[in-house]
């Protein structure tokens, strides 16, 4: 203790604080032998003490027990929590793949519509193209036999 390094060990029949020259006599008004128990009283506050030393234990350990009940718990709440937030993790992931391959089909969808839609439109120019060449011919074979 910090006292006891500055002012150093307690002595026999002096008063800590009160300076080196003051005794028990001087501060209390009187000897302190006429405080001092009697055996048998000094029995009796030895086992007084000893039970309040032992009720404290047992509070401390039921204090103890209690305390680790209460992180037990919190542990439990803790772990619960958490799977939960690993299940609604895995829960979301697995809405965006969905949403990922539906939009990939989606858009595979529109790209062959597309595709489709091309070749209809070569298919229409390509029979567009034909007519008029059939009503070229046709204009040619006519001017052929005018001249």
């Amino acid at each position: 203790m910090i006292i006891t390094k500055v002012l150093g060990p307690e002595r026999y029949c002096r008063v800590r604080y009160q300076g080196s020259f003051v005794n028990t006599t001087q501060y209390f008004g009187s000897s302190l032998q006429q405080y001092m128990p009697s055996g048998s009283q000094a029995q009796v506050e030895v086992q007084r003490l000893g039970d309040q030393i032992v009720q404290m234990q047992a509070t401390t350990v039921e204090q103890i027990t209690q305390l680790k009940v209460e992180a037990a718990l919190r542990e439990a709440e803790v772990q619960r929590k958490y799977e939960e937030l690993q299940l609604q993790l895995k829960v979301d992931v697995a809405a965006r793949e969905v949403e990922a391959v539906a939009r990939e089909a989606d858009v595979q969808r529109k790209y062959e519509e597309l595709q489709l839609q091309l070749k209809a439109d070569a298919a229409t120019r390509e029979a567009e193209a034909a007519a008029r060449e059939v009503e070229q011919r046709k204009k040619y074979d006519k001017l052929q036999q005018q001249l």
